[in-house]
């Protein structure tokens, strides 16, 4: 085991695709990264709010291995919600049959330099409502761009913006091949899984204006 200053312990050892989804232990954990590329805030508004749908199709294919596993559902338990200094509050809407159900995470008063930056557990009534095949997510950055020279645009730069998330789940089995398909498929959405993170896979639904 490794220990870094996150507060993450971090085991790394060898799975193979034959095993069973029972085999991989109850500490397998799964990370869902959700981000938009195509993010454009307007300057000039002290308070300017910036949602994106993640639909249902997008998660099923992204989860399908873990869906497969473990009877459709996956169980969200922490959260990392990141953007930069414009950014203000975010949250992430758990949204089923179009209507929400929940949340997976709110930072009410979002400072970019403190620890906000970090994962952190999601409260008892989040963390024990799963997220299931057929439901979606709402990722939702509310930011001031009263000081903004500019329209702002994505980026991992100052004068840039993100308003993305990874979310860690139980339910994962690192065996399954479907976790890691190495895939990239063009259209509205564009979804990626398999991508290494340490030793989990990530998967990843990125937003593509």
């Amino acid at each position: 085991p490794v220990w870094d200053s996150s507060g993450y312990k971090i085991t790394l050892r060898r799975v193979r695709p034959r095993d069973s989804a029972a085999g991989q232990g109850k500490h397998a954990v799964g990370l869902l990264a959700l981000n938009d590329y195509g993010l454009n805030y307007p300057k000039g508004r002290s308070r300017h709010t910036h949602s994106y749908l993640i639909e249902e199709a997008a998660l099923r294919d992204s989860l399908k291995g873990d869906f497969a596993d473990f009877g459709g559902e996956v169980q969200p338990v922490a959260v990392h919600l990141h953007g930069h200094s414009l950014t203000k509050r975010i949250w992430i809407d758990h949204l089923r049959g179009g209507a929400k159900v929940g949340e997976f995470g709110r930072i009410q008063s979002y400072d970019a330099h403190s620890e906000d930056q970090s994962f952190f557990f999601l409260p008892p009534q989040d963390a024990s409502r799963p997220l299931r095949s057929g439901d979606s997510l709402r990722v939702n950055c509310e930011v001031d761009t009263s000081s903004a020279g500019r329209d702002v645009f994505y980026g991992v730069s100052h004068f840039t913006e993100m308003c993305s998330a990874v979310v860690a789940y139980k339910n994962h089995n690192p065996a399954n091949p479907s976790n890691y398909v190495h895939k990239m498929t063009s259209g509205p959405l564009r979804v990626l899984r398999g991508v290494p993170w340490l030793a989990t896979p990530q998967a990843a639904v990125d937003v593509v204006r």
